[in-house]
């Protein structure tokens, strides 16, 4: 890290010879100002109005963490609470070469909290100047830049953390007790005019957030509308394969309901040239329902992009296109809404789940692919046909089983008149687990007279007594008159 260039242990006495305008603003120097701390002992600036800070070498790390020496805020009280630092009033923090600063600042929490950068003249109160910043989770650098006046020279720099509380808004005082930690303030002041201006450049990552034990995304879920989140490690299967945490959200309340799940740095976007798709692995209770993953630059106001899909029952991996949008644009903060009615339509508690969401090219994990599960329960044959016999001839041929692993016992035939036109139903047990002799696959075979193949046959799978069914399967029936059925295991 660079050396402090003015030493302030001195400047900070507020005695008359330091605070009065000992020369005029069109004299007053610029030179660059430039603060890490490292070579502090003591911490020498001015707390106000409920703030209190120290010097500390056990800061968060993080991105944008820097290593040394650093202060802690322990911001609470006024609205407007923080510290200062004066320099002698012969300086000036600007200069008509560049007017910008910069400063490393960590954020507690994602929730919506400005930082204020004011500028002001120790002797002079009315002189001053602010850039109030949004900011996000963790370290970032705050770039700012102000409108340079020669007749109006600042010569403090003024830090107020969480100006105002959660909303930026609350000017009524009494904010509770949040940390923070700064660090690298910089005001480059009259540079040499062939010295480059540091700034940090754009960056696009590729980012995936999994909600795993090792997610290094950052994520932070913040609900609104009366969205509802936990990440939950019994998600419905056919997930992200291999997952063990997934995010399960239900979306009641408000029509425009949501989940922020995702804020980076101010010079970090989540979409860029050639890489304006991001994926998601969602399951879905219904089909027919909205889905949309808005993204945003919390620094601008209304600067947001959104991309809508509809749900299909289960899971699906779903692909957000954001090509319609300014590649350039910075948007790092986004947010997803399930069941999205626009504050119309009915909402339901039903949960949805949400798993690998992938940005910039991020690889997110595949749907798990596995074999049926062979199917244990009781299946109950229920044949329903007419003709002009009246009558229904139903033959389950045994090697028609044997080959396909399903216990038999014996060769069986059933002859049952049918009236035309009824719905009456012939009942045949497969398989009853209560004996122990399950089935063990998941296709069956029945074989009817020709003469019946078009009858409308169905599988109801359930207990034997049982008028109600866990499932009924429509059977295919080939040209031989053979009939198969797929089960699904339902126990």
């Amino acid at each position: 890290k660079s050396k402090l260039m003015a030493t302030l242990a001195s400047v900070l006495m507020l005695s008359a010879s330091i605070v009065g305008l000992g020369s005029s603003a069109a004299n007053a120097a610029s030179a660059p100002y430039i603060e890490n701390f490292d070579a502090m002992t003591t911490y020498s600036g001015v707390d106000f109005d409920g703030n209190t800070t120290t010097l500390v070498t056990n800061q968060p790390a993080g991105e944008g963490f820097t290593s040394g020496t650093a202060i802690k805020l322990d911001n609470q009280g006024a609205a407007w609470a923080g510290t200062k630092f004066i320099l002698p009033n012969v300086n000036n923090l600007l200069s008509s070469a560049n007017a910008s600063a910069s400063i490393s600042v960590y954020s507690p929490d994602a929730l919506d909290r400005c930082f204020d950068l004011k500028l002001e003249n120790s002797a002079n109160p009315g002189i001053n100047t602010e850039k109030i910043v949004h900011v996000t989770q963790g370290w970032q650098t705050l770039n700012v830049t102000y409108t340079y006046e020669a007749a109006k020279p600042y010569n403090t720099v003024v830090l107020m953390p969480n100006i105002a509380d959660v909303g930026c808004g609350n000017w009524n005082g009494g904010k509770p007790l949040t940390t923070w930690y700064v660090d690298n303030i910089k005001f480059p002041g009259a540079i040499d005019a062939a010295e480059p201006v540091v700034v940090v450049p754009r960056t696009a990552p590729a980012t995936l957030v999994n909600f795993e034990s090792n997610d290094s995304s950052g994520y932070a879920i913040t609900n609104f509308g009366g969205a509802s989140t936990s990440v939950v490690a019994d998600a419905p299967a056919g997930g992200s394969a291999g997952s063990a945490a997934a995010l399960k959200v239900i979306s009641v309340g408000e029509g425009w309901a949501g989940t922020t799940f995702l804020k980076k740095p101010a010079k970090t976007s989540l979409i860029s040239t050639g890489k304006m798709v991001a994926k998601a692995n969602i399951y879905s209770p219904t089909a027919g329902q909205i889905i949309m993953l808005k993204l945003e630059n919390p620094d601008v106001p209304g600067l947001v992009a959104e991309v809508r899909a509809t749900s299909v029952v289960g899971w699906k991996t779903y692909s957000f296109d954001f090509a319609g949008f300014n590649p350039d644009v910075k948007y790092n903060k986004v947010s997803i809404f399930v069941n999205f009615t626009c504050g119309t339509g009915a909402k339901n508690d039903s949960p949805f789940y949400v798993d690998d969401i992938a940005f910039l090219g991020a690889a997110g994990a595949a749907l798990a692919t596995s074999a049926p599960t062979p199917f244990t329960g009781n299946a109950v044959i229920r044949l329903a046909g007419a003709d002009a016999t009246n009558t229904f001839n139903r033959q389950a041929d045994a090697d028609y089983f044997v080959g396909q692993g399903w216990y038999r016992g014996g060769l069986r035939t059933f002859t049952k008149l049918v009236p035309v036109g009824s719905t009456q139903h012939l009942t045949f047990v497969v398989s009853n687990a209560a004996d122990g002799k399950n089935l063990a696959n998941t296709t069956v075979h029945f074989v009817f007279n020709k003469e019946y193949s078009g009858s409308n046959a169905k599988v109801n799978i359930g207990a034997v007594s049982s008028t109600g069914a866990q499932q009924i399967v429509d059977g295919v029936t080939g040209s031989d008159g053979t009939v198969s059925f797929d089960l699904v295991n339902t126990d």
